[in-house]
C-alpha cells in the first residue's frame, strides 16, 4: 500500500470521527480535539489517530491490503467513565465500516481489541483502540 494510500485512509478515518456529532460532543474542542499530533496546549478529552501498519492480503484474483489501527483516547476526568463514554461513541461512528478512501473501497472495519487504564502520570485515562480493516483498490 502505497503512503498515499495510507494518508488517504488517514484523511476518511479523520472525517468520519469528526463528523460524528455524538462522538464530537465529547471532545473538549468538538471536532478539533481529533489529532495525529497532539499540541502541547490541547485540552482534554482528545482521540489521537495512532500508528497504521498494512500487510498486503492478495488473492490471484484480488489486490487487498489487511491494516491494523490503533485510536487513542486521552481523559482526565476521575475515573474510566468519560474514556469509556468516547470509546462507545468511537465504535459507534465507525460500525459501518463506510469510510471514503480515494480509489479504494473498505470491505471490512472491524475492532479487534480496546484497553482502558491510567497513564504513567497517575493523572490521565489512557484508552485504546484496535481495528482491522481490509482495503481493496476500485476496479
Amino acid at each position: 500500500m502505497s503512503s498515499e494510500t495510507f494518508w488517504h485512509l488517514q484523511s476518511a478515518l479523520y472525517a468520519k470521527l469528526t463528523e460524528n456529532s455524538p462522538l464530537c460532543a465529547f471532545l473538549a474542542a468538538g471536532a478539533g480535539s481529533v489529532y495525529d499530533s497532539v499540541p502541547p496546549d490541547a485540552a482534554f478529552p482528545y482521540i489521537v489517530i495512532g500508528a497504521m501498519q498494512s500487510a498486503p492480503e492478495d488473492t490471484q484474483t484480488t489486490e487487498a491490503h489487511d491494516i491494523r489501527l490503533t485510536l487513542h483516547i486521552y481523559s482526565r476526568e476521575d475515573g474510566q467513565r468519560e474514556a469509556k463514554r468516547i470509546m462507545a461513541a468511537c465504535a459507534d461512528a465507525l460500525e459501518d465500516g463506510a469510510l471514503n478512501v480515494a480509489g479504494h473501497v473498505v470491505v471490512l472495519c472491524r475492532q479487534t481489541g480496546t484497553v482502558c487504564g491510567l497513564a504513567a502520570d497517575g493523572r490521565t485515562r489512557h484508552a485504546q483502540m484496535e481495528y482491522r480493516l481490509m482495503v481493496e483498490p476500485v476496479v
